[in-house]
């Protein structure tokens, strides 16, 4: 079963706007619908104020694809739809036409993990003008999204440097859905983990935790919550800490854990002073031998690239950033991501040289890569084109 269809257990035809499905009607009535048309996805400009950005989504595209299509209960749905005149918009024949269709379009596409920049089609779509026209929305949701969000993980993957970047997002974008594909676009950005346990089942990436903050407003003091959270999690015990007063009761904690035959995993660092604390901490731990107990920040900061890199500039000792996608930030630069454009008489003065095969007559071409494979791909075009910066 793909990752889709575990999403899913519905079909996914109707995963786009009336508007193109009525589109879509016209060119059927107007016996247009079999000629020839072309969509490209272009990124625009480049998000983030960045040199390049990466190009992500291809492997959900990939498996919409090979499942595109209608359901009975799709059709059903879409006879219900009335207009103007009290009868059916589609009739009966078209929907008969949309639950026998079957993908037939060739689609070109710059490979997942691609270092990209402005201007540049990401990928190109023709066959039947119906269902290039359908296939437009969902192609924009996958595409947009994924590539803003590995784009703004490589920026601050970036600025973490040798540390390691956990993506927390689940609880701080909109749906379930854009929290799964942040964690995969993220891992193949850069990140090392992520705490998405649906994104750890189906893409297979390493998970990492920290400690709820709610926890500890469920005692009267810190170091009561700590003693309650080692006793039920002495194998895995991360906690959270915003002051020396707490690093130190951690600390006494991580102690007690040893005698008992643990390790105290890490601890969570949560406030303004950051780097300051982070540095106390580490030497703290160091000096009775906890050396491999991590330190975690950023959690409830939310930190971005300009955070974490004035903290590492300041001398911050992190192991791992922890970082949640800020929908209200990426949002603003959503229209400088992917966009269409749908061109019936192939205009070949179009840079679309580095487009690869990936479907050819409806049949997929393409041999889908690793996860741990594009995330390599990617880390290598990123260290190569900086390479190339400083010469």
């Amino acid at each position: 079963m793909n990752t889709l269809q575990q999403r899913y257990s519905t079909s996914l035809g109707l995963l786009t706007d009336l508007y193109k499905l009525t589109t879509a009607y016209g060119y059927w009535k107007s016996g247009k619908y079999r000629e020839e048309g072309v969509f490209y996805c272009f990124l625009k400009d480049l998000p983030f104020g960045g040199d390049y950005a990466i190009v992500c989504g291809l492997q959900d595209l990939v498996e919409h694809f090979n499942n595109f299509g209608f359901s009975t209960d799709d059709v059903h749905f879409l006879a219900t739809l009335i207009g103007t005149d009290g009868k059916a918009i589609f009739n009966e024949s078209f929907l008969n036409y949309l639950q026998r269709l079957e993908f037939e379009c060739d689609v070109d596409a710059i490979p997942e993990g691609t270092l990209v920049f402005d201007q540049m089609p990401l990928l190109r779509i023709k066959g039947p003008i119906i269902q290039v026209q359908l296939l437009e929305s969902i192609v924009l949701n996958i595409m947009n999204f994924q590539t803003l969000i590995a784009s703004k993980a490589t920026r601050i993957k970036a600025a973490a440097g040798t540390d390691k970047v956990m993506d927390i997002s689940s609880s701080f974008l909109p749906s379930f859905e854009a929290a799964l594909a942040a964690s995969r676009a993220a891992y193949i950005g850069g990140f090392s983990y992520t705490a998405n346990l649906q994104a750890g089942k189906i893409h297979g990436i390493p998970l990492s935790d920290m400690m709820s903050v709610r926890w500890i407003k469920g005692f009267s003091t810190d170091e009561a919550a700590f003693e309650a959270y080692a006793a039920a999690m002495p194998n895995h015990c991360i906690l959270y800490v915003d002051s020396m007063d707490s690093v130190n009761n951690a600390i006494r904690i991580g102690v007690k854990l040893r005698e008992k035959g643990f390790e105290m995993k890490g601890i969570c660092l949560e406030g303004t002073e950051i780097a300051n604390l982070s540095r106390e901490a580490r030497k703290l731990l160091d000096n009775i031998a906890l050396q491999k107990t991590m330190i975690i920040a950023g959690a409830g900061d939310n930190p971005d690239e300009y955070q974490i890199a004035e903290e590492k500039e300041g001398g911050a000792r992190v192991d791992l950033w922890a970082v949640s996608f800020n929908s209200t930030k990426l949002f603003e630069h959503s229209a400088l991501g992917v966009y269409p454009v749908l061109k019936t008489d192939f205009d070949d003065s179009l840079n679309d040289n580095l487009l690869c095969p990936i479907f050819k007559g409806g049949k997929q071409i393409y041999t889908k890569p690793l996860l741990s494979e594009i995330k390599l791909y990617c880390q290598d075009q990123i260290e190569n084109f900086r390479k190339s910066k400083i010469r």
